[in-house]
Order: C-alpha cells, then structure tokens, then sequence
C-alpha cells in the first residue's frame, strides 16, 4: 500500500505534516468524546464493562499516539509517509481493541467510531487510502466477531464462506449476543456487520469524492480569481490612464464598480464617496427618467444630459455600452464635459438670425436653429449646392472677401442684412466663412440714391 501511497505523495513534506496535524487533532479529539461517552454509558449503567480497563488504555495509546505524532516533524518525507500509514493502521487497531473491552457485538453502535480513521482519510489523504483503511478495519472488525460468537461462524460456514482456520488459528472465546436481554439470531449479526461493511466504504468512496470535488472547485475559483485579478489590474490601468470621466456600474441596480481618475476630479469626489453609491445616488441628474430609459438599451448615447455638482449646473454627452464578464452585466459611461459648449450653442440657437459656418468646400459644418428654421433641413457635411441662396451669397462674397462685410439682399420676398467673415481655426485647419443673416423690418431699410441700406449697423 505504501508504494501507491507514495504515488498519490506531494513533494512536499510541509503538506504531509500539515495534513498528520490534522488528522492528529480530528483522532485526539474522538478519542475525548468517547471516553467522555464510555464514562456516562457506565456512570447511568447503560452498559457494563470494566471503565479502568477502557479508559487505561486509551491513555495509553494517546500516550503513545503523541509520541509518534512528535517523532513524524523529524523525519524525511519517505519515512513520514511511512509513520502515517502505522499511525492510521494502530487508530483501527486500538478503535478494535477498545470495542472488544466494552463488549463487543453486544455494543454494535460503538462500530460507529471505526467512521472516523475512514472519513478522516478521505478527507486529508485520497480515496485510495479512504478505501484501504476501510477494509482493514472491515476485515478486522469481521474477523474480532467471528472469534466472539460461534453462532456467527456456524452461520457463515453454512453460506460458503471457509472459517474454520481462523478458529484454529486462535483459542475460542466466549459466545454473546448483540444486545443482553434480547434474543438474536446469527442472521442479525451477519447483517450487522454486511452493514458495517457497506458503511465504511460508502464513507471512504464519499469522503475522498466530495474533497476531490472541493478541492476542483477550489482550483477553478483560485484561477478565476488570478484571472480578475490580473484582468482588474490591467483593466484599472487602461481606464485609470484615460482623460475620459468614466464609470463602470452593474447594469441591474447601476451600483458604481469603478470610477476614473478624471470623473472623480470632474465631479469633485474621493474614492471613499463611492462605496455602496448608485450612478442616481452620486449625481443629481435633472431628468432621471430619460436616463434610465436610455440605460435599458445594450448601448447609445444621451446628448445635452444636465446634472448638478454641488449649486453648479453642467451639461455632457454620455455615452455608454453594456459588457459581459464572469456571468453578470456591467455598463461603462463616458462622460463629454459639453458645459461651455451647451451654453455657446443655447446662446447661439437663442439668436433670432440665421448662422451657418461654410467650409472650405463649401460644406455645411454648422449651423444654429434659426438656419434650421429658414432653410428647412440641414446637417453637418451637407454640400452648399444644396441651398443654392446660400452658394450664391458665399460665391458672390467671395469675389470681394472683407472683414464683416455687409449688404442687403432679399431671400425669399424679404430682406435680410448678410454678413460674412473668414476664420482659421487653427494653422493647420482650413479657412472657413461664416455667415450671418439679419432679417429686416420695414423701418430698418430704405431707399437712397437708388440703393438699399440699412438703417442700423
């Protein structure tokens, strides 16, 4: 048994030792209880047997069970596993003899205890071990009753099965029955200890299943947990070096998981600010509703979405998208800080005249909302061509470009002062003219010396 053992041996002589101090403090532990157990069973007389004689010598195998036990931290690995398997074998050996002392079949719960050396293998050692440890102490157990009850082997002789060398082998000894006052058959012994049998194995098989069980769902939870945490760092790393406020949230109670840099600084928090928080418990949104509306979606985009920092109110664009990991869904929130932005286009869309920005192209590429209302739909990109008033002012500007230069013109049966500008946003970027268009009232135009002007600049 010792060779496969070594097999099942970890090349560690820590986990050995580990693994005996165990099982030292799981076996020293039973041994108290069923002391404790022998003392009230003789105390209240439940059972009679001779308490010195049992007692003695369980403390004199815990005696010698220590001094093993002390022995095993000195010795190489080999040796070790060695010592376990004669500390195992001598628990089924004392566990045999402390049942004989106490009576016995006439004591058949007491076989309970043989459970323990079985499930304690399972448990610490292997399957292997569990089984092998289960039979010894079947064989043994087995071989003790047929010595006790002759009754028990006339009935086994007569089912086939050949002991009568054992009985030559040993002097016979006296003839009991399971429980005193009870008549039973050698049928019930027989099926006292078939069921003994079957006990310990089932335990031994069970014990080593459910620690090999454990022990893989232990594994798979220990690399699933290097996995997150490897894949959190490295996450934090890539979020935490981005400009963008962030947040990432579960998607079911949008609970804040992480939060940015940028977003703590742009919404002036600590770290600690966030714990147990929801996105709506942290920022004060004007229109909650829409937010959570938009956030059922898998992914999309909020724009002009106002919220309150303290007395301040800002704007942003927040984009977001849901994502999957270890089997629960998590949204990610950018957020475009639109402040200055938002109230340039308010001031600008607030404006009664038309204002388009006209490209180097001749591309739209912006325009406030009373362009909107004048020239019907439009959108960024949309080629000149298309407005064809507008091509024509920006072609006959053009001709004769000046700073803010003025004139009057009418655009659909009326008048408006046209006003148009060049600017370059930056060295590298192109020119682009902008164009504003100043609607007239009656007042405001007259005619002189056969040409239109208006009567305010």
């Amino acid at each position: 048994m010792t060779g496969r053992l070594e097999g099942l041996t970890s090349n560690s002589v820590l986990l050995w030792r580990e693994r005996r101090r165990l099982f030292d403090r799981f076996w020293i532990f039973s041994l108290v209880v069923t002391l404790i157990v022998l003392f009230v069973s003789w105390f209240f007389q439940v059972v009679h047997f001779d308490l010195t004689s049992a007692a003695g010598s369980i403390f004199v195998y815990l005696l010698f069970y220590l001094l093993l036990g002390t022995a095993a931290d000195h010795l190489r690995q080999r040796l070790l596993v060695l010592l376990i398997v004669a500390l195992q074998l001598s628990t089924v050996l004392f566990l045999l003899l402390l049942w004989h002392l106490v009576g016995g079949l006439n004591h058949p719960m007491f076989l309970l205890l043989f459970a323990v050396p079985v499930i304690s293998a399972g448990i610490l050692y292997s399957g292997t071990w569990a089984c092998s440890v289960a039979l010894v102490s079947g064989l043994l157990v087995v071989g003790l009753a047929l010595l006790e009850s002759p009754d028990l082997r006339w009935y086994v002789s007569q089912v086939g099965i050949p002991v009568g060398w054992l009985t030559r082998l040993l002097p016979p000894m006296r003839s009991v029955r399971p429980f005193q006052g009870v008549e039973t058959g050698p049928a019930y012994q027989f099926s006292l200890l078939e069921m003994f049998l079957i006990l310990q194995f089932t335990l031994a098989i069970v014990s080593s299943r459910l620690v090999r069980s454990w022990m893989l769902l232990h594994a798979c939870l220990q690399v699933s947990e290097k996995a997150v945490k490897e894949l959190r760092s490295l996450f934090q790393a890539v979020i935490g070096a981005s400009t963008e406020p962030g947040l990432i949230l579960y998607a079911h109670n949008k609970q804040i998981v992480y939060a940015t840099e940028g977003f703590l600084k742009q919404m002036l928090l600590r770290t600690e600010d966030l714990v147990g928080k929801t996105l709506f418990d942290l920022i004060d949104f004007v229109q909650p509703k829409k937010l959570r509306q938009a956030l059922a979606e898998d992914r999309g985009e909020i724009r002009f979405c106002t919220y309150h920092v303290g007395p301040e109110t800002r704007v942003a664009n927040i984009h977001f998208h849901k994502a999957e990991f270890d089997g629960s869904t998590f949204v990610y929130l950018g957020f475009r800080e639109l402040t200055d932005l938002y109230y340039l286009q308010t001031t600008f869309d607030s404006l009664s005249d038309s204002l388009l920005v006209i490209g180097a192209d001749k591309r739209l590429l912006y325009f406030n909302l009373a362009a909107q209302e004048q020239f019907g739909s439009l959108f960024f990109g949309l080629e000149t061509q298309a407005l064809p008033t507008v091509s024509h002012l920006i072609d006959e500007w053009r001709k004769e470009p000046a700073p803010f230069s003025s004139r009057i013109t009418e655009i659909d049966h009326h008048p408006y002062e046209v006003r148009a500008t060049m600017v370059s946003p930056s060295e590298e970027a192109e020119s682009c003219t902008v164009l504003w268009l100043h609607s007239l009232s009656d007042h405001e135009v007259y005619v002189g010396n056969g040409e239109t002007r208006a009567t305010t600049d």
